[in-house]
């Protein structure tokens, strides 16, 4: 994965390209999810045989190990940015995502990924302008929302 712009991740401030954070509630039927928030910036994808997508800025899936966030104040914090107005605690002001956990996964350059998306050849918009008898550099464009699977570190 190359990436020419990182940004901080919500909660964690890891710098990456991409994000996603997960709020639950315990409950008895198992339907724990209360928040879920995912986010990408535009990067691109290096596959073995060298082919290349473009993951547009936007919504994303993201499938992977994520880490529990310990520090309540972080998560308070985060919640305060989304709804200001509902961040609030107790029975005057409850918060819309009431939660017990809180995980979050975050995607860097050179993260290993599995990409499950539709996709269209599209030209490069990053390639140096070729001749008029050179075919022009082209790469996958990534179409709707991508799942991406994070996948463990080659060895």
């Amino acid at each position: 994965m190359v990436a020419d712009l990182l940004a901080p991740s919500p909660m964690g401030g890891q710098d990456c390209v991409a994000f996603r954070v997960e709020l639950h509630q315990p409950k008895a039927d198992k339907s724990s999810l209360m928040l879920r928030d995912a986010f990408a910036l535009a990067f691109e994808v290096r596959g073995h045989d060298g082919t290349r997508m473009m993951i547009q800025s936007g919504p994303v899936e993201l499938h992977g190990d994520a880490h529990k966030l310990k520090r309540r104040a972080t998560v308070e914090c985060y919640l305060a940015d989304l709804d200001p107005v509902g961040a609030g605690s107790g029975e005057e002001n409850p918060s819309p995502f009431p939660w017990r956990e809180a995980t979050e996964l975050v995607l860097r350059p050179g993260d290993r990924v599995a990409v499950r998306c539709a996709a269209d050849q599209g030209l490069d918009p990053r390639a140096a302008p070729s001749g008029y008898r050179d075919m022009p550099r082209t790469l996958l464009l990534a179409r709707g929302v991508p799942l991406l699977e994070l996948l463990p570190p080659e060895t």
